[in-house]
């Protein structure tokens, strides 16, 4: 009996022994608090949905910006915005004519016999320095001195800026006539001026002009100026004025 139970626990602490080295030797448990399984996920951590509007391909861009321009981005630190310059043109159109003299920079409008008409258009960021008048005279001033001509009191004209099938409006313009020499004979021109103020959205205001100069080979013919002028339209942006009457 003895050496019976003797076996027995012998075989039974063999198979304790066992069964303890088949536990240790098993692949490791699931965290049975589940921490393991919170931080999981359908994706791997550095994959992006295709429509995500923060996506970045840039690591040192932070989240959340774009290539998208923002409101305001049109001018830099320091940048004045662009003012854009008024469009003149003619109902008539330019015709194809070349003027006797070439003037640089000029945009011709139209021709008549031995005239053309020709325009210049500019555009300011910053406001006048003078009322519309003041610095209308002395833009076409500029021009006759350019030309060599000799300076009169300028009279007014008006530059139209639209029709409306009965009456023509426009704005007034300083004006006056003067003669140029060049190296093919002398010239006969008749120019205007314009220059206005243009509000901003910012409450300042920018700067528009506009100057005309009809030359004529030989004399200068008044026909062809108000038939030239009829067909101009200036694109000032400006209320339309009665002869004369100029804004204060």
């Amino acid at each position: 009996m003895t050496r019976s139970r003797a076996g027995a626990l012998a075989v039974g602490l063999a198979l304790a022994v066992l069964g303890a080295g088949a536990c240790t030797g098993s692949a490791t448990p699931e965290d049975p608090t589940g921490a393991a399984s919170a931080t999981r996920t359908d994706r791997p951590p550095a994959e992006v949905p295709v429509d995500d509007p923060t996506a970045s391909g840039d690591p040192e861009r932070p989240p959340g910006s774009t290539d998208e321009p923002t409101a305001g981005a049109s001018a830099g630190p320091g940048e004045e915005p662009t003012a854009a310059a008024p469009e003149v043109t003619s109902l008539g159109g330019a015709a194809g004519a070349t003027p006797l003299v070439a003037r640089s920079g000029w945009q011709v409008v139209g021709a008549s016999g031995a005239c053309v008409l020709s325009s210049r258009a500019a555009a300011d960021p910053a406001a006048p320095t003078a009322g519309p008048r003041d610095a209308s005279a002395a833009l076409l001033a500029e021009t006759v001195a350019a030309d060599g001509g000799d300076l009169t009191a300028p009279r007014d004209v008006l530059l139209p800026l639209l029709a409306d099938g009965v009456t023509r409006q426009g704005v007034n313009a300083a004006a006056q006539d003067w003669t140029v020499t060049t190296p093919r004979g002398e010239v006969r021109v008749r120019g205007a001026a314009r220059v206005v103020s243009v509000p901003t959205f910012e409450g300042d205001a920018s700067t528009q002009s506009v100057v005309l100069a009809l030359d004529c080979a030989g004399p200068l013919d008044e026909g062809a100026w108000q038939r030239l002028l009829a067909d101009v339209r200036v694109g000032l942006a400006a209320p339309a004025e009665g002869l004369g009457t100029w804004p204060s």
